[in-house]
């Protein structure tokens, strides 16, 4: 699309227009010698369409890419939105592992009755060098959850998360860090 309208720029008011505003935007591009073309039509409605999808990359098919302003109130789960897994540094874009969240996460909140609180799920680089995080943290990925389950202990939380298959967890004093990375990776962190 941006090829065929030579500038970007120019749609997305150099970044400051909303993802509603800028898919409306796409259906002016219809004309070809001044005149609308009822193919350049079809073609960037369904350009409007796939742009408002949110998608799905990556090795566990569950990655998407959300907006806070237009996806926020959207369920991933029964008991999880899109804005809980937002970087707190209040970008619009959140990545997310909505498959994860769908299998594992609410099976945390399934088994233990109570409400899971997201400390920290995605992360900008800046944000997540700013607050010290691991270079190559899956938080970066929209991979990793810190949570908090109220009335119940990191351990029995991290101790169930592994009964479920949770291949990443993390055990700390106040919280639990969980993962979608591929390799088995327990460990409890004492420091806290």
């Amino acid at each position: 699309f941006a090829f065929n309208i030579g500038n970007i720029d120019q749609l997305t008011a150099n970044g400051t227009r909303s993802r509603s505003v800028i898919s409306e935007k796409f259906l002016l591009y219809n004309k070809a010698g001044g005149k609308v073309l009822t193919g350049l039509v079809r073609r960037r409605n369904a350009e409007r369409d796939l742009f408002l999808t949110p998608c799905t990359v990556g090795v566990t098919d569950g990655i998407a890419i959300y907006s806070l302003q237009e996806d926020g109130e959207k369920q991933i789960s029964s008991n999880f939105k899109v804005r809980e897994f937002r970087c707190k540094d209040g970008s619009d874009e959140i990545i997310v592992d909505s498959k994860f969240v769908r299998e594992k996460l609410q099976a945390i909140r399934d088994h233990f009755k109570a409400p899971v609180t997201i400390n920290s799920a995605y992360r900008t680089e800046s944000y997540n060098k700013k607050i010290g995080g691991a270079r190559s943290s899956y938080h970066l990925k929209g991979r990793a959850f810190d949570i908090v389950v109220r009335g119940h202990t990191p351990l029995e939380v991290a101790q169930f998360a592994q009964t479920i298959g949770i291949p990443g967890i993390i055990q700390y004093n106040t919280f639990v860090h969980i993962d979608s990375r591929t390799e088995q990776y327990w460990a409890r962190d004492d420091k806290g």
